[in-house]
């Protein structure tokens, strides 16, 4: 919502400082800016839509609530929100710090600081791209020692009174332990139950008790329980494995359950399913990209973008709660990260990437469709947008380093996370590299099939030509005083 607003807002300011009277300002608004907007709604509740795969009801409600929050946000950013920028008009720049509150015109704009940076950043194209891919496949690297694990008491600080009290239960009462193994076996032949709770016992991983005598169900005599426990309840996966391969009678049916074996199928869920959302939504926002802006390079570049900035992401978390790395500074202990917050953290940071993306290409693809050449409009896109997309990252940045302060580190790695996600996207991947890449594919960075474009025209998706556009006021400061 605030990304939205501030896009809005800032592009309405922009044409009140070029002279237009506030209707027509509005209207222009609304054209450019609240129908990058919608683009960019609808692609972020495309890549949302991509937790509805997985089976676990909590991604499935994290996803509804997320594309009903962007959707609404989308919605009040072209309805109310214009509705209140032609009853502020020129009052919209009131009420705030004099060097903030003006208006720049779009000249103003591209000569200031993002502009002399972009064009810094396209006099050496090819150095900046090899200095931040190595930069950023370095903090990839340690992506190759994640682990995925589910919720226990070790997300909890190892000081904390309930991590402590569950951790003498388990050093003295062993038996008591919260998460035990459990079979349930169903058989008509009770003779079988015990050579196959004896064979269980060998399982690797458990403690040397083994499985309990089993109890027979009261309702059903056919159904039988047991449960064991495991030396080490974070290490489950060979003891599961075992267990599901033993062989059993034709009339014998063995279900292996209990709390590690919900975590360990749920890890599988997800990374079964992973390839199949990665795919979904990559192909859902490359389509709906070429759609807005009518190139089919720019989508496949963002999406290499995504994926530099998500893995740069998940190596910096796996580098701090995996391997450790200031766990002491931060209290926690290092441990595999939850699964199931860890998709909700790649979802997140692939919409924003998304959000930030659409924004800078739209006033990119705006230049080029009034005649610019590709490094004016690289140069156009990132100064109409570069202090916009560092208002935004900065505001989120504070919202969500709150939850540094939690004790939870499930809640650390939302904040850890997004703070890495928002520095690396929105300085170096949309202010640097993104110009840098652009620069060096030149007029190829609007290459797509003729079919394709035609299809685009015909959808009626191209970037708008506003009918009352004129050449904009060189600014004062610009004007050579010796002619």
């Amino acid at each position: 919502a605030i990304d939205y607003a501030l896009f809005i807002v800032s592009r309405f300011r922009e044409e009140v400082a070029a002279g237009y009277d506030t209707p027509t300002a509005v209207r222009r608004s609304v054209t450019t800016a609240g129908r990058t907007v919608v683009f960019s709604a609808t692609m972020i509740v495309a890549s949302l839509a991509g937790m509805l795969l997985f089976p676990q009801g909590f991604l499935k409600s994290i996803a509804y609530g997320a594309i009903a929050t962007v959707t609404l946000a989308a919605f009040t950013a072209v309805t109310i929100l214009p509705a209140m920028l032609a009853i502020l008009g020129k009052r919209v720049n009131a009420l705030g710090i004099e060097r903030f509150r003006r208006g720049d015109s779009a000249a103003n704009v591209e000569h200031g600081f993002w502009g002399r940076w972009t064009g810094w950043v396209m006099r050496h194209p090819r150095k900046i791209t090899a200095v931040l891919i190595l930069g950023l496949l370095v903090l990839i690297l340690p992506v190759r020692n994640i682990a995925f694990g589910g919720f226990s008491e070790k997300y909890l600080p190892p000081d904390n009174a309930v991590r402590v009290a569950q951790h003498e239960i388990d050093t003295y009462f062993p038996l008591r332990k919260s998460d035990p193994i459990e079979l349930v076996i169903v058989t008509a032949d009770s003779t079988q139950v015990g050579p196959l709770v004896e064979r269980a016992s060998f399982a690797p991983g458990l403690l040397p008790s083994g499985f309990e005598i089993p109890t027979r169900s009261q309702t059903d005599p056919t159904i039988y329980k047991t449960q064991a426990y495991l030396v080490d309840s974070s290490k489950y996966d060979k003891t599961i494995d075992f267990l599901r391969n033993l062989e059993t009678s034709e009339d014998t049916t063995l279900m292996v359950t209990g709390v590690p074996t919900v975590q360990h199928d749920t890890i599988a869920a997800l990374l079964n399913r992973l390839p199949l959302m990665i795919a979904l939504v990559l192909a859902a926002t490359t389509i709906l990209m070429f759609l807005t802006f009518g190139s089919l390079i720019l989508p496949l570049k963002a999406a290499f973008m995504s994926v530099l900035g998500l893995g740069s992401t998940l190596g910096i978390l796996t580098w701090i709660f995996t391997e450790g790395h200031g766990a002491t500074l931060l209290n926690f202990t290092p441990q595999p990260i939850q699964a199931n917050i860890l998709f909700l953290i790649i979802a997140i940071i692939y919409g924003l990437s998304t959000d930030y993306e659409v924004f800078l290409l739209s006033r990119m693809v705006e230049a080029r469709t009034r005649g610019a050449t590709t490094e004016e409009a690289i140069r156009s896109g990132t100064a109409h947008t570069g202090r916009i997309i560092t208002a935004a990252a900065l505001i989120l940045l504070v919202v969500t380093g709150a939850f540094a302060f939690s004790d939870l580190v499930l809640m650390q790695y939302i904040a850890y996370g997004m703070i890495a996600a928002l520095v690396i996207d929105a300085t170096v991947l949309r202010m640097m590299l993104v110009p840098a890449v652009m620069k060096m594919l030149g007029d190829w960075c609007w290459w797509a099939p003729a079919w394709m474009k035609r299809i685009q025209q015909r959808i009626g998706l191209s970037e708008p030509i506003l009918d009352d556009e004129r050449e904009q006021p060189v600014p004062r400061e610009l004007v050579d005083t010796r002619s």
